[in-house]
């Protein structure tokens, strides 16, 4: 006889007797079969146009070193002027590596 569903004792090994009642420490397993209100086309559908759009775009990604889009360089503009570090802030970061290493060195006599 086929059930759709299982007797699980305490430990979780299945119970073989055909019983009308659980005994104390059972459990019952059943399978549940459950849809949304999708219809299947519908799904295979939406399944279809992702797998297109995906290869669409891998087949852009994998060309797109072939047909770089050209760089517009505006003669008029100029560049940027250089970032020239504040000097006080050189002094703040060297300091804050030299007391990190001071603290690495000596960290194994406080462990």
């Amino acid at each position: 006889m086929t059930h759709k569903h299982e007797v699980l004792d305490r430990f979780g090994n299945r119970v073989e007797e055909d019983r009308p009642a659980l005994r104390d420490g059972e459990r019952i397993k059943v399978g549940v079969l459950l849809m949304d209100s999708a219809s299947p086309d519908l799904a295979d559908d939406a399944n279809a146009a992702r797998e297109k759009a995906y290869s669409d775009r891998c087949d852009r990604m994998s060309d797109a070193w072939r047909n770089p889009s050209p760089v517009i360089l505006d003669k008029h503009k100029q560049a940027p002027a250089p970032i020239t570090p504040d000097p006080t802030t050189l002094a703040d970061v060297e300091a804050a590596l030299a007391q990190r290493d001071q603290r690495l060195q000596n960290a194994w006599r406080n462990a």
